[in-house]
C-alpha cells in the first residue's frame, strides 16, 4: 500500500499543475522576416575557390549551408546577447507543444527516480536544485531560440522566410529581425576574411 501511494502521489500533485498551466498559458505569436541569399564572390578570388563545386551560387549545398549558418550558435548568440535572453526574467518563450513535452518528460523522470530510489521524494519536497551557470543559461537560450525558429526557402528563388515563434508579439518581431541582421553581419565578416585571404594568395 505504501508503494502504491508513492506511485499515485505524483499524479495528484503534478496533473493539477499541468491543468492550471494549460488554462493560463500564453498565446503563441509568429513573426516572419524574408532574406535574400546570394553568393557574391570577392573581387579577387583564391584558386581553390574557383575549382570548388561549392563556388557556384546555384549549388544546393551552398544554400543548405546558409540555412544552417542562420541557426548556428555564431548567429543566435548575437541575438541572445542583444536581448539578454540568458537572464532568467528574459527567458525565451517556448511553443505550447514544447512545454507539454517537457511536462511529459518531467513526469517520466519522477517515476524513474521513484522506482530507483525512494529518497528522491524527500529531496524533491525539500526543493533541492542546482542553479545553472550563466554559460548554461546562455546555451539554453540559444537552443530555445533555435527550436522556435523555422526556415522555409521559397521554391525557385533565392529567398528564405525566417519564422520565429514566441509569447510576446513585439519581442518576436524584434528578435527575428535581429536574427536576419546577425546573419548578414556574420556573412559580411566571412566575405571580408575571404577577400583578405584571396589577396594574400
Amino acid at each position: 500500500r505504501k508503494r502504491r501511494w508513492l506511485v499515485v502521489m505524483p499524479v495528484f500533485v503534478v496533473f493539477p499543475l499541468v491543468a492550471l498551466y494549460l488554462i493560463v498559458q500564453k498565446p503563441v505569436y509568429e513573426a516572419t522576416a524574408t532574406l535574400l541569399i546570394e553568393k557574391v564572390s570577392p573581387n579577387v578570388i583564391a584558386i581553390e575557390e574557383v575549382v570548388s563545386p561549392e563556388y557556384s551560387s546555384g549549388s544546393p549545398d551552398f544554400f543548405l549551408t546558409q540555412h544552417e549558418l542562420i541557426k548556428s550558435s555564431l548567429v543566435l548568440e548575437r541575438v541572445v546577447d542583444a536581448f539578454q535572453l540568458a537572464e532568467p526574467e528574459e527567458a525565451v518563450d517556448l511553443p505550447v507543444t514544447r512545454e507539454v513535452n517537457k511536462v511529459k518528460q518531467f513526469l517520466g523522470d519522477i517515476f524513474d527516480k521513484i522506482s530507483a530510489n525512494n529518497a528522491f521524494l524527500s529531496s524533491f519536497m525539500a526543493g533541492e536544485e542546482k542553479k545553472p551557470s550563466y554559460d548554461e543559461l546562455k546555451q539554453n537560450a540559444i537552443n530555445q531560440l533555435r527550436s522556435n525558429l523555422e526556415i522555409k526557402p521559397r521554391s525557385g528563388t533565392q529567398l528564405v522566410d525566417l519564422t520565429l515563434r514566441g509569447g510576446d508579439p513585439q519581442k518576436v518581431v524584434q528578435q527575428v529581425n535581429k536574427i536576419s541582421e546577425a546573419y548578414m553581419h556574420q556573412n559580411l565578416e566571412k566575405k571580408t576574411n575571404e577577400s583578405k585571404k584571396a589577396i594574400a594568395w
